[in-house]
């Protein structure tokens, strides 16, 4: 790493109380360098608590909807199987598995706020 990038890690790492950093309240003088969590996300990730309470909402739907993970992991797999089997021997199937899950544009997700606008 160069001397830019190590500065950098010691700041955000030191924000998180991790290695490199002390647990001590900064100075006066370290507050303009320091990085908390809020300076590592812009304005326009954030989530408000409103937005918070309603994914976990969701979530809580979504984990009712599911019995057991295991089980629906294994329809999941055997369904990829089957698809996959279609495209003939392994060189085949690999070049039709990357070319049907190539993203058509590029995927820049941040947090939940940009995966539902995604979704």
């Amino acid at each position: 790493m160069s001397s830019a990038d190590t500065s950098q890690f010691q700041r955000i790492s030191g924000a998180l109380g991790g290695a490199g950093g002390s647990k001590k309240q900064p100075k006066a003088a370290d507050s303009k360098n320091s990085v908390t969590l809020l300076d590592m996300v812009k304005s326009e990730h954030r989530l408000n608590s409103s937005e918070v309470i309603e994914h976990f909402k969701k979530l809580l739907i979504v984990e009712n909807r599911i019995d057991t993970p295991t089980d629906e992991i294994q329809i999941i797999f055997d369904k990829i199987l089957q698809w996959k089997k279609k495209a003939g021997n392994l060189d085949q199937q690999e070049k039709m598995v990357s070319k049907k899950l190539k993203p058509n544009e590029a995927l820049k997700i941040h947090n939940m706020k940009t995966i539902s606008a995604k979704l």
